[in-house]
């Protein structure tokens, strides 16, 4: 046996290998759909057979260059395949990709709703309680929640010490954050359509998307829309449209 000839052999697969993944990059995409729950999405590089999943929201990263077969799959979502581009590659804007969620038929249900009947009508509380986020109650419960306390003339939970240690606490106020842009984002495209975006504010239709995620990353427009100030509202999104244009001059 030559082994001579399968030693040069295995060094140039190694170095072509090498040589093919040196191109590849980062890049920082995320799920659009009309469905909420976008985590946990499975992302393939079918080039490189690497794997990795979405987070709250929606968001990836994953390694990948020009050509790169990319395969988007989960339970509640029909399977994608995309080719990434040059532009995918070297563009500072998010990827965006586009899954459709499956339909499962349902019999016909009907909802009655009563409201004037609650816990304050009845007597219950004296005032309506807080309604609190998915993110919220989950801040909560590590927080200040009832569970395992400890202490002699106070209480203290444990799971918030513990939270505290492990730095859980700041992904709960993390994740709060993040649903806070996913209903700013729903509320914008509720209220701002493209077209008036594109016809009023003067962006260019394939910026549309990254324009709405560069307004909630505005912690003065994010406050003014989820608190329904449409005045403030009409005048940060005309000063940030301006900004924006600006950023994406070539």
């Amino acid at each position: 046996m030559n082994y001579k000839l399968i030693a040069v052999f295995l060094l140039l697969a190694f170095f072509g290998n090498a040589q093919q993944n040196a191109n590849r990059q980062f890049i920082r995409g995320k799920i659009i759909s009309t469905a909420k729950d976008l985590e946990n999405i499975n992302i393939v590089n079918k080039n490189t057979n690497t794997i990795t999943t979405t987070e709250i929201g929606g968001y990836f990263e994953i390694n990948t260059k020009e050509g790169d077969t990319l395969q988007f799959s989960s339970v509640q979502f029909q399977t994608k395949t995309v080719i990434v581009t040059r532009e995918n590659v070297t563009s500072k804007e998010l990827f965006f990709v586009e899954l459709i969620s499956l339909t499962r038929n349902l019999e016909e249900v009907i909802i009655k709703q009563y409201p004037n009947i609650n816990a304050v009508s009845l007597g219950i509380l004296n005032k309506s309680p807080k309604e609190y986020t998915v993110a919220e109650r989950r801040l909560y419960t590590g927080t200040n929640g009832t569970k395992n306390l400890y202490g002699l003339n106070t209480s203290i939970s444990f799971d918030r010490i513990l939270n505290g240690i492990t730095g859980k606490t700041k992904t709960l106020k993390k994740d709060i954050e993040v649903e806070q842009k996913e209903t700013a984002i729903e509320k914008l495209e509720h209220e701002y359509d493209d077209y008036i975006l594109q016809t009023k504010y003067k962006i260019p239709k394939d910026y549309i998307m990254g324009f709405k995620f560069f307004l909630v990353e505005n912690e003065t427009f994010l406050k003014a829309l989820l608190s329904n100030n449409k005045l403030n509202t009409s005048f940060y999104i005309t000063q940030l449209a301006s900004d924006f244009l600006e950023t994406i001059k070539p």
